[in-house]
């Protein structure tokens, strides 16, 4: 199961609508609707504020047993030099996950403080 096919999962066992996730997560609908048929990449702060609304941990929601993409990109340029990390593998322990998102997480912070070219 994708990230996105749990979000969805989890919205509808808590009985909301796609409005009130939106409204929630301060989005529109139709932008919420994408996210959850996976045409949007879910950054982890996106990913952190819907396991907020769930009341559930960052890492059991992205525990699926499957590999899953998470995109980090920093929307403040134009040059699309996002970072990739898959994750997770059946093999990756929660304290290697939360290592690796930890390093993705303080290399996102340096790129947007460094100065822009």
């Amino acid at each position: 199961m994708n990230v996105n096919d749990k979000v969805k999962l989890l919205r509808n066992t808590h009985q909301l609508t796609q409005e009130e996730m939106a409204s929630r997560l301060g989005i529109n609908t139709n932008s919420y609707a994408k996210l959850e048929r996976g045409e949007t990449r879910l950054s982890v702060d996106r990913l952190e504020q819907i396991a907020n609304i769930f009341e559930v941990d960052l890492m059991e929601l992205m525990s699926l047993g499957e590999k899953n993409v998470v995109y980090f990109n920093d929307n403040s340029t134009n040059n699309g030099n996002g970072i990739n990390l898959t994750l997770p593998n059946k093999s990756d322990s929660s304290a290697i996950i939360t290592t690796k998102l930890t390093r993705i997480r303080d290399k996102q912070k340096k790129l947007k403080k460094s100065p822009q070219i």
